[in-house]
């Protein structure tokens, strides 16, 4: 980790984020394809190496790079990127419900990409680079990239039919959204906490998420399925953190109605009790099953988190 972490910093001093952040800004539509999507990628992967553990010294390069002058073309480059992943999902779903097959275009990787660099701005609770996703006051224009993901992620996840028998790529894509979301709120960030909770539609997604049936052999995995559900408790947990703020508390208690609550807990219990029950495949001979066993005794504990802190609150 040493030798990485320096080698990290090595490019760091040869301006390396800042080169990869120059890339992303410049946008598809300039250059022939397709070569710029091969470009951008590229480098997107690229900040993800440099940017990996939460390097302190690569951020630092990244908030000094974004603000020294105006950054409009990375924040409108990104969220186009973003956008054509939207609109390339809404057409994908149109298509297939016409018995149309769909070749993948590349768009869910690339966003995948982006959404993991701007998730890696953040790591190790950097509030100066949580807050940049939101607001950028040296800015022309101010993009608000989280508002972008929200977009996204409520269209992937828009209602309990599409969540039911979801494909495999499609919910790890949604997990990582999920664990997006985690990261920007972590430390807390207060502004980020206010703006997801009150200005945006996910404290109803990720209820959506968390009381659909989900699980569908043959299309996804329990063990995904386990993982979205417990990143789902870390946001709500994550976006009660450290405050005592009425308004975002009010609508975490108008979304875990006490029938969700129920049936959150309900399905997390069966599950455990399906695995620890089965002699088939015990959990120390399966890592898959010990993973989500996991991942939902973490989804419990950060449910049973949330109703403390509103039942402490109330009181």
């Amino acid at each position: 980790t040493e030798v990485y972490v320096d080698k990290q910093n090595e490019m760091a001093g040869y301006q390396a984020i800042e080169l990869c952040i120059d890339v992303v800004s410049v946008g598809n539509p300039t250059l022939p394809a397709p070569a710029p999507l091969v470009l951008i990628e590229a480098a997107l992967k690229c900040g993800q190496s440099l940017l990996a553990g939460g390097n302190a010294t690569v951020q630092k390069g990244l908030a000094k790079k974004l603000p020294s002058k105006p950054s409009d073309a990375f924040y409108l480059a990104a969220r186009e990127y973003l956008r054509g992943r939207e609109h390339s999902l809404v057409h994908e779903r149109e298509m297939r419900k016409k018995g149309t097959i769909v070749d993948e275009d590349g768009t869910q990787a690339f966003s995948n990409h982006v959404i993991e660099f701007l998730r890696l701005w953040c790591e190790g609770h950097n509030l100066e680079m949580q807050d940049l996703l939101r607001v950028q006051e040296d800015n022309k224009k101010e993009i608000n990239l989280i508002d972008q993901v929200c977009s996204l992620t409520s269209t992937i996840a828009c209602d309990a039919s599409v969540l039911r028998g979801m494909e495999q790529d499609e919910l790890e894509e949604l997990n990582l959204h999920l664990e997006f979301y985690a990261e920007i709120l972590q430390g807390p960030c207060v502004g980020n906490q206010n703006f997801l909770a009150l200005s945006t539609v996910m404290p109803e997604t990720l209820k959506r998420i968390l009381i659909s049936k989900i699980h569908k052999p043959g299309q996804n995995e329990t063990k995904t399925v386990g993982m979205v559900r417990a990143a789902c408790c870390k946001i709500f947990a994550a976006m009660l953190e450290g405050g005592d703020d009425l308004n975002v508390m009010g609508v975490i208690v108008d979304v875990l109605d006490s029938e969700s609550i129920r049936i959150i807990i309900r399905e997390v219990y069966t599950r455990c009790q399906e695995i620890e029950t089965d002699k088939k495949t015990p959990m120390a001979k399966n890592p898959e099953l010990a993973a989500e066993y996991d991942a939902l005794l973490s989804c419990g504990y950060d449910i049973m988190s949330v109703l403390m802190q509103i039942k402490d609150l109330c009181l």
